[in-house]
């Protein structure tokens, strides 16, 4: 039950993130976008630097949430971000969310919410080797490259969908990497990790890289956020 509360907390968190952020990048001149000063320009931002302030509370939550939970229950209950960010963003930037908007917001997490009720998610037993985390780590990271690509390639809503997408496997993969920190923390302090398996310095490194994803650039390439 505590993970499905705190799942749910980590939400709402990356949904106010997700609000805040998008409030600072509205603001941001449109020939920045993919460019450094872009970063620098939202830093100088509070409500950039408050989006970010909820994010971290998001990845702890979320983090807390994976220690009592498996992946297979927690990730899908954080679908309670796309709900909660469209009644934070209707508030915040004074817009009517559509009837259609919100039966596609809840048609999707009704859908969710059967799929997790039908899956019935157990903790899994298999742990990965070194090999799995860099192949895995190469796959992600070359599926990520290809979106970005292909988006700054791209204009309009087929830009903000890539965006979305490479920002949403860095999110997927950063779980991954945080269930693996969560699992090997109890046992980090004076033993040293089983044959095959790596030491716990080596996904938290991994999941502060994965942070460095494309939430910037999604939010400010999106057409269908209000001006």
């Amino acid at each position: 039950m505590i993970a499905v509360v705190l799942a749910v907390l980590a939400a709402a968190a990356n949904a106010v993130a997700s609000v805040l952020q998008r409030q600072a990048a509205r603001g941001a001149p449109a020939d920045e976008a993919f460019r450094l000063g872009l970063i620098w320009d939202l830093l100088r931002r509070p409500a950039w630097l408050g989006g970010i302030a909820a994010l971290i509370a998001g990845f702890l939550l979320q983090a807390g949430a994976l220690t009592s939970g498996g992946l297979a229950l927690v990730q899908p209950l954080l679908v309670a971000e796309l709900p909660i960010t469209m009644l934070v963003a209707g508030w915040m930037f004074r817009v009517r969310v559509t009837p259609q908007t919100w039966l596609a917001v809840g048609s999707l997490t009704a859908g969710l919410a059967a799929f997790l009720v039908a899956a019935s998610p157990t903790p899994g037993r298999r742990l990965p080797g070194v090999l799995t985390w860099v192949v895995s780590a190469g796959v992600t990271a070359g599926l990520l490259a290809c979106c970005v690509a292909v988006a700054i390639a791209s204009g309009g809503p087929a830009r903000a969908v890539l965006l979305g997408v490479a920002a949403g496997l860095g999110f997927a993969y950063t779980a991954v990497l945080m269930k693996r920190t969560v699992e090997e923390l109890p046992g980090a302090c004076g033993r040293s990790p089983a044959p095959g398996r790596c030491g716990p310095w080596w996904p938290p490194v991994c999941a502060a890289c994965s942070c460095c994803r494309t939430p910037c650039t999604a939010v400010r390439s999106s057409p269908c956020s209000p001006r």
